[in-house]
């Protein structure tokens, strides 16, 4: 993040060019636009979408896809020594290899010190005759993101992104004063006699309307010429007319549709106030989030923990007697910073776990047992999942989600009741989740959340279309959709495959969490025959090219795995990653393991407020979950 205070005022540049088939040649010519716009006063320069080659995406050859590259790489590594030479902003579309078979159509931000600031990956995908992007690009996976550069807080999408009005708003929502459209259109040339007026009309008109809803400066920077590579038909006459419009639609600065140039025009915050003071269609992000509720990072007060005290024998044969224990002193390291709420299933269950924790020394008037019988006592996943709003007034909820038995075991109808009871008990709204009209299942354990709008999950769990099936028929941008307006979560970050052994099919908290808004450990595994190795350096590769809600880069730290459990022949899902952070500590589950030392450190290097706690989990993990899994957190007001 930039910590200087932008301009009231800057100009923009606006590269217009026409594309030559050598991809070397286009890079030089736009290092000298940013320049020449540099020298005509602009602070920020966008750059046309894909300006390092002429549009490939005419036709579909598997060989044009050795013209992408990653990010860092040469083209952001070029623009960045402009962008630092001149002092200026730059987007810089690129065509982004982001692993071996994955490419996206992206924009990445480089700040006036030539720092890579963050990426945007294009979201909208066209599939149109000589528009193939489809079989070249994979949808963006890092959301609608701003970035805050020297000029201010700005927001940059691409191209078939600009038909979309949520695009712009969600953007908008987030702070941005101007949005940035790097593009690549123009007119099939059969087709502009008759239809050519009216496709360019359109085109500027749907991009002033997003000035106008949004109250903030829109720019789109096009290319320019007759583009027919090899094995196109008739080839895409790009149209330039690259424009600046400000926050009512007025166009500050427009390019000529036959020729390149560098438009520059100025962008005043004055303006948006005075539209918006007058026009005000766009509610202040901070509004938006004082009215909505969200799910606060774990790290955040809490006002109780859930725990279900264990019955199910099942869970843990022949270890069962032992499991007590366990649970004693996981209410003993709770209990002295927050109330502990306990689900038994009657009188009787209630008495025995009253004598087990008083024999451990746990202030009984510290907990609070309800009556709500369970099938389990997996609470993360069934407990409920509570959400909170700053207001005025502030107030917690439950999100109301489904739970299905992890999509796998037949026995879940008491613990599908557990949020309503609780909700009952608490005099607390029930927020139902639901795609649609359809009530969408969700674990606990599959999210984890930084309580500033980014939330990670596994595609494992979420997408698996044959095992373990969640939500059938529900794809990533329809559950992306629950979990925004049911959490809060503005940035989804998915990541590939959970653990081995791990019979939820995916949970990412056995494998990635967060310790502080920025900050995330990943499980790694070094050995290569171990069956986690392929999967963790997967999510680690995964996480590279990911960026919080703000568009930074998260910092990952490594968080070691233990030696592999197994008791009856069965490798067990030991993580330390399966940790609980209670205001008083961090419970970490421990394994009789040299790793357990190591772990127990790294995270009292991030968990600096409260003491890091182990706790043997040994017996634990062979129900298959630990200390993470049993507990749910309750958010103070």
């Amino acid at each position: 993040m930039n910590d200087r205070q932008p301009p009231a005022s800057y100009k923009i540049g606006l590269v217009q060019m026409a594309m030559s088939p050598d991809p070397e040649r286009n890079l030089r010519t736009a290092v000298a636009k940013v320049a020449e716009a540099a020298a005509g006063g602009a602070q920020l320069v966008c750059l046309p979408e894909l300006f390092r080659s002429q549009y490939f995406a005419q036709r579909e050859d598997a060989a044009l896809f050795d013209l992408a590259e990653p990010v860092p790489g040469p083209s952001t590594e070029a623009l960045g020594r402009a962008a630092k030479q001149a002092g200026v902003v730059v987007i810089a579309p690129v065509f982004e290899r982001r692993a071996p078979g994955l490419y996206h159509n992206s924009a990445a931000v480089i700040d006036a010190d030539g720092s890579l600031v963050g990426l945007y990956r294009k979201m909208h995908i066209p599939d149109d005759p000589a528009y193939y992007e489809k079989f070249y690009f994979a949808p963006g996976d890092l959301g609608f993101r701003v970035f805050d550069t020297r000029v201010g807080r700005i927001g940059t999408l691409v191209c078939w992104d600009q038909w979309y009005p949520e695009a712009a708003r969600l953007t908008a929502l987030q702070g941005a004063h101007i949005l940035l459209y790097p593009t690549a259109i123009g007119w099939h040339p059969k087709e502009k006699s008759t239809h050519g007026a009216a496709q360019l009309d359109a085109w500027r008109t749907i991009q002033r309307s997003h000035a106008i809803a949004n109250g903030l400066y829109v720019a789109a920077a096009n290319r320019v010429g007759l583009e027919r590579p090899e094995g196109a038909a008739d080839g895409i006459e790009f149209w330039g007319n690259s424009f600046l419009a400000d926050p009512f639609g007025a166009v500050v600065s427009q390019g000529p549709a036959d020729r390149e140039a560098v438009m520059i025009g100025e962008v005043n915050l004055a303006r948006i106030e005075e539209v918006r003071r007058g026009w005000p269609f766009l509610p202040t992000f901070e509004r938006l989030m004082s009215d909505s509720f969200r799910m606060p990072a774990e790290w955040e007060p809490h006002h109780a923990t859930w725990i279900g005290w264990p019955h199910n024998a099942s869970d843990w044969p022949g270890k069962f007697a032992a499991i007590h224990w366990v649970y004693g002193e996981i209410v003993r390291s709770v209990a002295p910073g927050e109330v502990v709420r306990i689900l038994v299933n009657s009188a009787e269950h209630e008495r025995r776990a009253r004598r087990l924790l008083t024999s451990v020394g746990v202030a009984v008037e510290r907990v609070q047992f309800l009556r709500f019988p369970t099938n389990r006592g997996w609470t993360r996943d069934f407990g409920p999942c509570f959400v909170r709003r700053a207001g005025p007034p502030a107030q917690v909820a439950i999100a109301r989600f489904r739970f299905n038995g992890w999509a796998k075991y037949p026995n879940w109808q008491k613990d599908y009741r557990v949020p309503e009871r609780a909700a009952q008990q608490l005099k607390l709204r029930l927020l139902p989740a639901r795609a649609g009209k359809r009530d969408v299942v969700l674990e606990g354990g599959s999210i984890d959340v930084n309580g500033r709008g980014t939330l990670l999950t596994t595609e494992e769990c979420l997408l698996d279309s044959a095992v373990q099936v969640r939500n059938p028929g529900l794809g990533r941008a329809d559950l992306e959709g629950v979990l925004r307006t049911s959490l809060g979560a503005t940035n989804v970050l998915w990541l590939g495959r959970g653990i081995a052994g791990d019979d939820t099919h995916g949970h990412v908290d056995d494998l990635c969490r967060f310790v502080n808004p920025r900050t995330v450990v990943l499980c790694r595994e070094t050995d290569p025959k171990d069956a986690n190795y392929a999967a963790l350096e997967e999510n680690r590769e995964r996480l590279e090219g990911m960026r919080l809600e703000d568009g930074t880069k998260l910092d990952v730290v490594s968080l070691p795995m233990p030696a592999p459990v197994a008791f009856d022949g069965q490798r067990l899902p030991a993580s330390y990653a399966n940790f609980y952070v209670a205001n008083a500590a961090v419970l970490v589950p421990t394994f009789n393991d040299a790793n357990d030392r190591v772990a127990l450190g790294i995270l009292a290097e991030l968990f600096t407020d409260r003491p890091v706690i182990g706790i043997h989990a040994v017996d634990l993990v062979w129900g298959l979950g630990t200390i993470h899994c049993l507990t749910q957190q309750e958010p103070a007001l």
